[in-house]
């Protein structure tokens, strides 16, 4: 499983369900009471398809974003590259019909050549849509932010925010924040660039959903930080016009960038400490399985349902990155006293010394 782990409102009509998406591409929809699987559905035909957004719940629909491994298996020189499309589709959370899918980039990948080794190129690609979609309820839209191209010719959809109609998935605009980035781990040092793409772009995709504020009298501004460091606002009642743009850092003359500190999970050997946000110095910790190796990172991927009694699931990787096999699936009961509103600040891992 590789994404977080999104739970139903309880209705006293249907039984509470759990939606998440696993590193293959699939969608599963259990039952909260005994895990039973009501549907699945594979959210991408694509060979190297992959969920890392977390799925979405709103009116009925469940709304999944569909990214891929594609950048990661370009490093490998024999293999084609690259031909994936992100995608955003929603679907009837009740039975797993298919309501709508609509492509980040509109043009079907078609050969473009050969690498070096004589593998296949394809293009235009990449485009995945890695962070959960952003509900307007007022408009009926859906936005997303996107990653880069991975192959060449690039296009206007990398990089960007896209706006979705909720009802049939019409594309109504389109914000791109840079232009001609495609990028592989093909440029990676360690390995063949066979497969890598003349553009070279700077791998300054979103790595985050947007964020949708209300500001006064009524008005609202689009929010997404971007891996160049810059944080973009666009307006979303006017297609997504550009309001401000500020760099995420700040320099001081003669000094390294000064960058915020933002919290970060970390390991504990297989132990989970939760922190209250009411009384900071309370915590619980639950023995899991133990880390083997220093390098183990915590791994995004962990909720906290609402109402009694709560699992708590995510996942441990060795190594940095999506490229390495996960190590651990962790899975442990929170106590009914931690899942009031507001209690819960902050999961960690932590070494042990």
């Amino acid at each position: 499983m590789r994404t977080a782990v999104v739970t139903s409102e309880p209705d006293g009509q249907t039984p509470v369900r759990r939606y998440i998406g696993d590193v293959k591409g699939r969608l599963h929809v259990v039952r909260a009471k005994d895990g039973e699987t009501v549907w699945s559905a594979g959210i991408d035909g694509h060979p190297a398809a992959a969920m890392t957004a977390a799925p979405v719940l709103f009116e009925g629909m469940v709304l999944v974003g569909a990214s891929s491994i594609e950048e990661l298996t370009a490093a490998f020189p024999d293999c084609e590259c690259c031909s994936f499309r992100g995608s955003l589709a929603a679907y009837d959370a009740s039975l797993g019909t298919l309501l709508w899918k609509t492509h980040t980039i509109e043009e079907h990948p078609r050969a473009r050549g050969k690498n070096s080794k004589g593998a296949l190129r394809h293009g235009p690609s990449g485009a995945a849509v890695g962070s959960a979609p952003t509900v307007d309820a007022q408009l009926r839209r859906v936005c997303v932010t996107t990653r880069d191209n991975y192959s060449d010719r690039p296009t206007g959809d990398s990089d960007a925010i896209i706006a979705f109609g909720l009802d049939d998935g019409t594309r109504p605009w389109s914000r791109q924040f840079t232009a001609g980035d495609a990028y592989t781990m093909a440029f990676n040092p360690r390995a063949d660039q066979a497969n890598g793409p003349e553009a070279n772009g700077p791998d300054f995709d979103f790595g985050s959903s947007s964020i949708l504020v209300a500001l006064a009298e009524g008005r609202r501004v689009l929010v997404a930080g971007q891996k160049s460091g810059m944080v973009h606002a666009v307006d979303p009642d006017r297609d997504g016009a550009v309001l401000w743009q500020r760099r995420a850092e700040r320099r001081e003359a003669g000094r390294r960038p000064v960058r915020p500190r933002l919290g970060r999970p970390e390991c504990l050997c297989g132990r989970l400490r939760l922190r209250s946000a009411r009384r900071p110095s309370r915590r619980w910790h639950h023995g899991l399985q133990t880390a083997r190796r220093r390098e183990d990172l915590a791994h995004p991927g962990i909720s906290l349902p609402r109402g009694p009694p709560g699992l708590l699931a995510g996942s441990v990787r060795r190594g940095h990155g999506d490229s390495r096999r996960g190590l651990l699936r962790l899975l442990g009961r929170l106590p009914p006293r931690l899942l009031d509103r507001g209690r819960l600040c902050a999961v960690e891992f932590r070494h042990r010394p």
